[in-house]
């Protein structure tokens, strides 16, 4: 069973309207399949970040906690992050910098 994409275009249609709080709501009322809301929530926090990160999001200066209600489409680009997607290492990595 698949869910919704959670990167790209369809993504961005349905959630640039609602903010990072419902976001979060909805992870946790659906995620993991069959066994929703299972999971600590630092991992939902964590999930939420990587969406959006994916989805183009730039770390703010504010803390992302389960209260954050920003919405979406205010700090997602929609350009999907592609190494992030296809498991490139940190190019801090390939020069050997850490």
């Amino acid at each position: 069973n698949s869910g919704p994409p959670l990167a790209g275009p369809v993504f961005l249609e349905d959630w640039s309207a609602k903010s990072t709080h419902q976001l979060f709501r909805f992870a946790r009322a659906n995620m993991p399949f069959n066994a929703a809301g299972s999971l600590p929530e630092e991992s939902y926090l964590n999930l939420i970040a990587f969406i959006l990160a994916v989805n183009g999001a730039k770390p703010g200066p504010i803390p992302f906690t389960r209260d954050s209600d920003v919405i979406i489409g205010s700090i997602v680009s929609g350009n999907l992050v592609v190494p992030v997607l296809e498991g490139e290492p940190d190019p801090a990595a390939k020069s050997g910098r850490k």
